[in-house]
């Protein structure tokens, strides 16, 4: 694949999920280096109450960002128009990027409040997850249900 080839609306994609990703990757080192020596002052009983909310929180976004993405797939079986299919098939993808970096950045705070590691594993889980959803060539064409071709400009 030439990415200088391909449709801009699709370039503006890749490109907003790498900054995306880089964002993530940037808040978690620098909330790491922040409190890497700190010992947190919550009492058990808090603490424990402050992971299950922010665990539920994170945990809902995936699975709200992975159904909606998947809900807005189906639409585009609908639509002929390549260019309208492109413009909805971006517009599924950042909906799906956005929850899916909420739910990174839910892990990051809670990691930043309570300073339990396993928040800091779960969002560098996260983090390895949002880096595979990256839009790809192959990926685009099977949900476009297009040839590679009729991605380029």
């Amino acid at each position: 694949m030439n990415f200088k080839k391909l449709n801009s609306n699709l370039k503006t994609l890749i490109i907003m999920h790498t900054a995306m990703l880089i964002a993530q990757i940037l808040l978690a080192a620098i909330v790491y280096y922040i409190n890497h020596n700190n010992t947190s002052d919550l009492d058990n009983d808090f603490s424990r109450k402050i992971q299950m909310i922010i665990t539920g929180i994170a945990v809902f976004s995936v699975v709200a960002a992975l159904f909606l993405f998947k809900k807005n797939i189906e639409k585009l079986k609908n639509i002929q128009a390549l260019n309208e299919k492109i413009l909805k098939y971006r517009q599924a993808s950042i909906i799906k990027f956005a929850l899916l970096e909420f739910a990174t950045f839910v892990a990051i705070i809670g990691y930043f409040v309570t300073l339990g590691t396993s928040f800091l594993v779960f969002a560098a889980v996260l983090i390895a997850f949002f880096a595979l959803q990256k839009p790809t060539v192959l990926a685009m064409t099977n949900y476009l249900e297009v040839r590679e071709n009729d991605l380029m400009e």
